[in-house]
């Protein structure tokens, strides 16, 4: 299985081209809730892992059971990582019949994905094409989320009365800490740079936590100079298709004048 696109929809296509219908109306579900193309296409990634563990195993999504979750959890832990590790530390994973070390998903990304299966069937439930109310993906109570108020938002949203859970199949994440920039090599990276347009964007990154979507969606008229803040605003409008990570707008205060322009 891999994944088609089509303008800023995505899709599942087998290896004869024929796309995956129940795919295809998942992320239309999606579509129609307003989710960011971004989030769509985390989705149609993460399904992707989802079915070829289905291939693997011969069997259908129809056919996908709790016991099979944890047989989806060790396919996942020794999937090989493609791409580059975004961090210094990789994730050891052994190769089966290699007894070799390999880099394999993070744990962020094993979670993602097991997410994202969940959120499957519970559309699935919700469109009424499961045959059985329960979701492969076993959830437990969440006994913690539910004594801090409104921090937990259902899949379904708020037309849901689905209680704080946590899914029972998962792995442990580390709480790693940020790793920051060295000062030497901001200013590196501040004096090569010779347009203090170019300037002011990295410093709205660095100072005001913004990110490179955000920053390229700026408008003049979202930068208030006298109150020294910047509003985060949501466009499409973008010539290059760059965009905000999501729809909520924020007011960003700015510690350091020169992040507006001026030195």
């Amino acid at each position: 299985m891999r994944v088609s696109r089509a303008g800023e929809s995505y899709g599942l296509v087998d290896d004869s081209g024929e796309p995956s219908s129940a795919v295809a109306r998942f992320l239309g579900f999606l579509r129609a809730r307003r989710c960011s193309p971004n989030t769509e296409a985390a989705y149609a990634y993460d399904l992707a892992h989802f079915f070829r563990f289905l291939e693997a195993e011969q069997i259908t999504y129809h056919e996908f059971t709790p016991p099979r979750a944890l047989r989806l959890l060790t396919y996942l832990r020794e999937l090989p990582n493609r791409s580059r590790a975004r961090r210094l530390r990789l994730v050891p994973v052994v190769v089966p019949g290699q007894g070799q070390a390999a880099p394999g998903l993070a744990p962020s990304t094993v979670n993602h994905i097991i997410s994202t299966v969940s959120a499957f069937y519970e559309y699935l439930i919700l469109a009424g094409e499961w045959t059985t109310i329960e979701n492969p993906i076993l959830k437990v109570p969440d006994h913690e989320r539910a004594r801090v108020s409104d921090t937990h938002r259902p899949f379904m949203g708020y037309a849901s009365r689905q209680r704080p859970v946590r899914r029972a199949v998962r792995v442990k994440t580390p709480q790693l800490l940020p790793r920051p920039l060295a000062d030497e090599n901001v200013s590196r990276l501040m004096a090569g740079l010779r347009r203090r347009r170019d300037r002011a964007m990295l410093l709205l990154m660095l100072k005001g936590g913004l990110r490179p979507g955000e920053v390229l969606c700026l408008h003049l008229e979202d930068v208030q100079y006298g109150r020294k803040r910047v509003i985060i605003c949501y466009r499409t409008d973008h010539p290059k298709g760059a965009r905000t990570k999501t729809r909520t707008e924020r007011v960003v205060d700015l510690l350091a004048r020169r992040a507006c322009g001026r030195q």
